[in-house]
């Protein structure tokens, strides 16, 4: 995931109720697709941001949304037939 054993204690203190809206604001969980899109890992560990403040991964920003514009398909996996249809009627 990208988080230490430490990581995933705060997270577990920070959230006893696992909630999605409470994972999502963890520091070190926003920001999880312009990291993985810039070949990072969903997860930013406190120990891989340094010194850094957490930004939520605004500083990947620029590049995710080239590496985006660089795709010519994304589907959703929640809608993985539809999905599927659609690249076969595109290509």
């Amino acid at each position: 995931s990208g988080f230490s054993h430490d990581d995933m204690t705060k997270l577990a203190e920070a959230c006893p109720v696992r909630t999605p809206g409470c994972f999502a604001r963890f520091p070190g969980i926003a920001g999880c697709s312009a990291r993985m899109l810039t070949g990072g890992l969903c997860a930013e560990g406190a120990d891989a941001r340094g010194d850094q403040v957490f930004d939520g991964g605004r500083r990947r920003l620029a590049a995710a949304l080239k590496a985006l514009d660089a795709m010519a398909f994304v589907g959703i996996t929640e809608e993985w037939d539809e999905s599927v249809c659609l690249f076969h009627r595109m290509y």
